[in-house]
C-alpha cells in the first residue's frame, strides 16, 4: 500500500465515524458539540468513599487532524475556548515576541549558553504580566556546560537551529488550534511525527501558554525541569534523554509517519455493563499469563505496553518525578504530547498512544535513573503509517493516604480497578494487528500509590482475560509476588468467574472474619 493511499484510508476511517448530522470538510477537524455533561468534574478523591461509576453513553465522535489546512480563512482564537489547545502562533501577543527570537536561533545568532538562557528567560516571561526575578535555569546550564567541545558545536550549529526551524513551522503545521481529548468522549487525534516534534520543541523553549481549562495540565513547558532543586541529578539525566531525541531528529527522520493519541471510554454496548454480576458470571477463559523477572515492559514491542499513569497523565515528568510513567515518557518523548491534549482521566477511561518510538536507553529508577545512550528500534509500519507500538495509560487509585490497606479489597474499589484495566486492555478501535496483541504490564499502582501487588496482579489477569488477551507480567523483584506462577498454575483451565469468585470470597474473609491471610495464600488454598 502506498503512503498516499494509506493516509487517505486512515483519514477516511476517522471521517466515517463522525456523527451523520455534522459533515466534516475534507481534511479538517470537526470540534465536539459543547455539552455540560461531566464538564469540570473530576474522578473521586482516593481519600473519600469511592462511588462506583454509573455508565452513561459517551460522545463517540472521532476525528483526524491534517496539517496545512484551515477550517476558516481567518481564525479568531480566544483563550476562553476550552475545547482546543492554543499554540503560540494562535496568541498574537505571544507570537509577536517569540517569533523574532526563534528566527535568530534558526539563523545561528544564538551560540552560547548565556544567550540561550536569556532567550528562554524571555520566553517564560511572556506568560506573566509582572516581571520575573531570579528565574532559575540552573539544570539546563549544567547540561550545556557539561557538553564536550564537539558536542557544544553540534548543539549550537546544528541541533538548536534545527529545533528553532521546527518551532517556526507551527504556523503551517497547525493553522488552527489543536483539539484536545475531552473527558467522556471517545476520540482519536492523529499527528505526523513532524507535528509532534514541533510541539515538543515548543515545550523545550517554554513557549506554550496556560490554557483556560482546569482539566488540562497548567504548565506543559520544561520550566520546572530546568529549575534548580534537590533532585538536580535526576533532572539532568532527563534533559539528556530529551536532547538525544532532538539530536536524532536533526539528522533526518520520517516526518510524515503518524502517531495516534486515543481516549478510550467505557461503552456498555461494546464492553458490557461492568458491574459485580458481569464479573461473577463471566465464562471467558483465563488467558495465558507469563511471569517475567528479566527485561522490561518497553522491550515488549509485540504487546500493548502499560503505562502506570497518573490521572493527570505524565505525573511528575516535567519536574523531578522519575518512576515508571515518567521514565517511559522520557525515553519515548513523543508520549509527552498527551500532557498537552489530555484532560484528566476519569474512572471509566484510558489513553492509548500508537506509533511512538523509544529513543533512549536508561539504567536505574527514581534517584538512580541515568540516561544510558541512544536506542535504535526496528519497528514495522502498519497500514496507517504508524510504528507498530502501542502504549496504554491507565491510572490506579492512590492509596498512599489510606490508613488501612484492607480498603483496597472493598468491592467498589475492586470494581473500579478491574474495570479501569479492562477498558484499557480492550484496546484501540484502530488496532491493525492480524492477531490480538498481548498485554505487557507489572506492578501497576504498587509503588508510590501503595497498591497491593497481589491484588493488582489478579485484577490485571482477569481484565486481560476478559479482553481476550494474553499477559506478560513483570514482577520487578517483588517478594510479595514470588508465588505468582503457582497462582497461574492453580487456575489453569479455569474461567474469569472462577477466579473472580474466589477474590470475592477473600473479601468476605477479610472484612467479616478479620483474617490476615494474604490473597495468594488464600487462592492457593483451593478446596
Amino acid at each position: 500500500m502506498s503512503h498516499q493511499k494509506s493516509l487517505h484510508s486512515f483519514f477516511s476511517i476517522a471521517k466515517d465515524n463522525l456523527s451523520k448530522d455534522r459533515e466534516a470538510p475534507e481534511g479538517q477537524y470537526i470540534p465536539m458539540p459543547t455539552s455540560k455533561n461531566n464538564g469540570g468534574k473530576t474522578s473521586p478523591s482516593p481519600t473519600r468513599d469511592y462511588q462506583p461509576y454509573q455508565p452513561v453513553r459517551p460522545q463517540e465522535q472521532k476525528f483526524t487532524y491534517q496539517p496545512n489546512q484551515s477550517n476558516t480563512s481567518s481564525f479568531n482564537i480566544s483563550l476562553e475556548d476550552c475545547w482546543t489547545y492554543a499554540l503560540p502562533c494562535h496568541i498574537p501577543r505571544i507570537w509577536k515576541k517569540v517569533k523574532p527570537y526563534l528566527m535568530e536561533i534558526k539563523d545561528g545568532r544564538i551560540s552560547t549558553t548565556f544567550k540561550l538562557c536569556e532567550v528562554i528567560h524571555e520566553f517564560i516571561q511572556v506568560h506573566y504580566s509582572s516581571t520575573l526575578r531570579n528565574l532559575n535555569l540552573q539544570v539546563l546550564v549544567t547540561f550545556l556546560d557539561g557538553l564536550s567541545i564537539d558536542q557544544t558545536q553540534l548543539f549550537f550549529k546544528k541541533v538548536l537551529p534545527f529545533m528553532a526551524g521546527l518551532a517556526l513551522e507551527v504556523e503551517n503545521l497547525f493553522k488552527d488550534p489543536l483539539f484536545i481529548l475531552k473527558q467522556n468522549r471517545a476520540q482519536i487525534i492523529n499527528l505526523t511525527k513532524r507535528q509532534v516534534a514541533c510541539l515538543l520543541v515548543h515545550m523545550f523553549f517554554c513557549t506554550l501558554h496556560k490554557q483556560n481549562n482546569n482539566q488540562l495540565r497548567s504548565d506543559c513547558n520544561f520550566t520546572n525541569m530546568y529549575r534548580d532543586s534537590r533532585r538536580n541529578k535526576v533532572k539532568l539525566e532527563k534533559i539528556k534523554c530529551i536532547y538525544n531525541y532532538f539530536r536524532r531528529l536533526s539528522g533526518g527522520f520520517q516526518d510524515q509517519e503518524i502517531i495516534s493519541y486515543e481516549r478510550i471510554v467505557l461503552k456498555p454496548k461494546t464492553h458490557g455493563t461492568v458491574n459485580l454480576d458481569f464479573w461473577k458470571q463471566s465464562t471467558k477463559p483465563l488467558r495465558n499469563c507469563v511471569i517475567k523477572d528479566k527485561g522490561s515492559i518497553e522491550d515488549e514491542n509485540d504487546a500493548i505496553q502499560v503505562d502506570f499513569a497518573n490521572r493527570c497523565i505524565g505525573g511528575g515528568v516535567l519536574d523531578s518525578g522519575c518512576v515508571q510513567e515518567e521514565i517511559r515518557f522520557l525515553i519515548g518523548p513523543e508520549l509527552l504530547i498527551t500532557l498537552l491534549i489530555t484532560e484528566n482521566l476519569m474512572d471509566h477511561e484510558a489513553v492509548m498512544v500508537s506509533g511512538s518510538e523509544v529513543y533512549s536507553k536508561y539504567t536505574g529508577y527514581s534517584d538512580t535513573f541515568k540516561y544510558a545512550g541512544n536506542c535504535e528500534q526496528d519497528l514495522q509500519l502498519d497500514s496507517f503509517l504508524r510504528k507498530d507500538s502501542m502504549v496504554l495509560a491507565i491510572d490506579a487509585i492512590d492509596f498512599s493516604r489510606t490508613g488501612s490497606m484492607k480498603t483496597q479489597f472493598k468491592v467498589e474499589r475492586i470494581l473500579r480497578e478491574i474495570n479501569k484495566a479492562y477498558i484499557g486492555f480492550w484496546g484501540s478501535e484502530l488496532e491493525t494487528s492480524q492477531f490480538r496483541k498481548g498485554i505487557a504490564t507489572g506492578r501497576w499502582g504498587c509503588g508510590a500509590f501503595r497498591g497491593d501487588s497481589q491484588l493488582k496482579f489478579v485484577l490485571q489477569w482477569l481484565a486481560a482475560s476478559q479482553a481476550g488477551r494474553n499477559m506478560n507480567f513483570y514482577r520487578f523483584d517483588d517478594d510479595e509476588l514470588k508465588d505468582a506462577e503457582r497462582i497461574v498454575k492453580s487456575f489453569r483451565g479455569s474461567n474469569v468467574k472462577d477466579l473472580f469468585g474466589r477474590l470475592i470470597e477473600y473479601h468476605s474473609l477479610l472484612f467479616k472474619e478479620g483474617d490476615s491471610m494474604t490473597l495468594f495464600d488464600f487462592l492457593q488454598n483451593v478446596d
